[in-house]
């Protein structure tokens, strides 16, 4: 699981290796995401059998990336670790269940996954030619 309001098509190329059948959840602002062929992306990674969400919220500031119970605070968004030092740290229980939470607010509020916000994206790319 990764929370990271400025995703790229980079946290997409660290998912291609994993195992297709381990579920992928990204919670982000979709509205900051780059490029514009994200989504366009993903859907290549669901036809080769990723098990692959995308959630649109503003409810997280920091990047947090979650594997099974465990959770890790980054200083950096994902999409520019290597760029500069910066630190993953282990975050404590209570503070995962508080992340936890908060994702399965986002969850269950949010129905705007992956299908809806490619053909929103698409529409809102079209009417951007026209201008």
């Amino acid at each position: 699981m990764v929370i990271d309001s400025y995703v790229d098509d980079q946290i997409l190329l660290m998912i291609q290796p994993l195992n297709p059948k381990i579920k992928k959840i990204i919670i982000t602002d979709t509205n900051k995401i780059t490029p514009t062929d994200f989504f366009i992306q993903v859907q290549k990674l669901k036809k080769d059998g990723h098990l692959i969400d995308i959630y649109k919220s503003k409810k997280f500031h920091d990047r947090f990336i979650g594997i099974d119970d465990t959770w890790w605070h980054s200083g950096h968004s994902f999409k520019n670790l290597g760029e500069k030092d910066s630190m993953l740290n282990k975050i404590t229980e209570e503070t995962a269940k508080k992340i936890n939470t908060g994702m399965a607010k986002v969850k269950e509020k949010n129905n705007i996954t992956w299908p809806n916000i490619i053909r929103r994206n698409m529409i809102e790319q079209e009417k951007s030619k026209d201008v």
